[in-house]
């Protein structure tokens, strides 16, 4: 038995190893959530979320792999014999397994998490106030602040006004009503 387990741990390292050496950093399993979210003027946002790791990655069967085939041959090795059964080498490969595997998931799952994106999403400030940073006239563009509410960042963006006649001040509050195109509609 330690000659299959030890088989099973060396060729789920040596692809591990390969994948690494070859650049191979993207997963086979792909997740995505599409959701399309329509204003009145018929603007839609679409916000696709890349949101972590997905259960039955490469790796992750993989790194199960590792962990059965290495308890395994330390379980039979050593003969352990912890229900007094023939196939509790077994037992053990399968948990070492399931160890590793849940560690590297749990890990995978954190470190996605400290990702961060520079990407602007405008339907976030819609209904929020913001305040003018540069001045606009009748029918002109200028520039606005507001702050995101997922992320807590401040956003920096383009702005006009809904009414053709309005005019905005630096430091004047405003409340946007809309973004399209990626210019703010405000009022």
């Amino acid at each position: 038995m330690e000659v299959i387990y030890a088989a099973i741990t060396f060729i789920s390292t040596g692809v591990l190893v390969w994948m690494l050496v070859a650049g191979m950093d993207h997963d086979v399993d792909f997740d995505t959530d599409v959701d399309v979210d329509a204003d009145v003027d018929f603007d839609a946002d679409v916000d696709v979320d890349h949101g972590g790791p997905g259960p039955l990655g490469v790796k992750l069967i993989l790194l199960f792999l590792v962990g059965f085939g290495t308890m395994g041959f330390v379980a039979s090795y050593f003969n352990w014999n912890f229900l007094g059964t023939k196939v509790d080498h077994l037992f053990v490969a399968v948990a070492g397994g399931a160890a590793s595997y849940w560690l590297l998931y749990q890990l995978l799952k954190l470190l996605y998490k400290q990702q961060a994106t520079s990407q602007i999403v405008g339907h976030s400030i819609v209904g929020r106030s913001a305040l003018v940073v540069i001045a606009f006239g009748k029918g002109g563009v200028g520039e606005i602040n507001a702050e995101d509410p997922k992320t807590g960042q401040t956003i920096y963006m383009r702005a006009q006004s809904i009414d053709t006649e309005a005019e905005f001040k630096k430091g004047d509050r405003v409340k946007v009503k809309a973004v399209i195109n990626g210019l703010a509609q405000v009022e």
